[in-house]
């Protein structure tokens, strides 16, 4: 078993896979929300026999669209534009990413 010693090396396999993740997870959220913009028939019958209509699933289809979007977002980006958007600053330092 080989230890990797040297961070710099240990960091780019972390981040490659972090991002590899991410991207993979965020396809399924926007994969699965186009679903909801032309649902199958089976799909309406449930949602009808919850006794919900058909405008709340393309609702959900946008939201989880949005979220599917955002979640490429790295969290910094994210932070700071929430920061800008409530608060009217962004408190963070971008080139560290301390808060």
């Amino acid at each position: 078993m080989t230890v990797l010693t040297d961070p710099q090396t240990r960091d780019a396999w972390m981040t490659r896979i972090g991002w590899v993740l991410t991207v993979l997870t965020a396809a399924n959220m926007i994969s699965d929300s186009f679903g909801k913009f032309a649902p199958p028939a089976l799909l309406l019958e449930d949602v009808h026999r919850l006794g919900e209509s058909e405008g709340t699933l393309y609702l959900v289809g946008i939201l989880q669209l949005t979220v599917g979007v955002l979640y490429l977002i790295p969290r910094t980006a994210i932070r700071c534009h929430l920061d800008d958007w409530f608060l009217g600053r962004c408190r963070g330092d971008s080139d560290t990413g301390e808060w």
